[in-house]
């Protein structure tokens, strides 16, 4: 869910495979 947000794109550019793998590890980094 967290990938489609427009949030993730400059985390998406540091980890663009670790977003897909650890999707969970973005949401801390969100928050």
């Amino acid at each position: 869910t967290f990938l489609h947000r427009p949030t993730l794109i400059p985390h998406r550019a540091k980890y663009p495979i670790n977003l897909k793998k650890n999707s969970g590890m973005n949401c801390h980094m969100q928050i």
